[in-house]
């Protein structure tokens, strides 16, 4: 039997994630590296799409007054995912 796994290694911004950078730099990076972190071990973990999306989606209500939960931060999370998920996205 083969099993195969997604390992990834997700390395976003602030700005590559859309926070809200300009006045709040400091913990847009933070924020930043936490929704990354959840989104690896997701993943790494051998979690299906769904949830992947259960999982992180804690982190980013967690940093919605920086941006987080933002059409552009969630539309960022969607290409990651499909991405990941069907080996397609832009």
């Amino acid at each position: 039997m083969l099993t195969l796994k997604n390992q990834i290694l997700l390395n976003h911004s602030a700005d590559d994630w859309d926070l809200y950078t300009i006045n709040h730099a400091r913990e847009c990076d933070r924020a930043a590296d936490e929704i990354n972190r959840a989104i690896m071990e997701a993943v790494n973990a051998g979690m299906t799409e769904d949830e992947v999306v259960s999982a992180v989606m804690p982190v980013f209500e967690r940093y919605s007054d920086l941006g987080a939960c933002d059409s552009e931060s969630l539309g960022t999370l969607n290409r990651i995912l499909e991405k990941i998920f069907t080996g397609s996205g832009r």
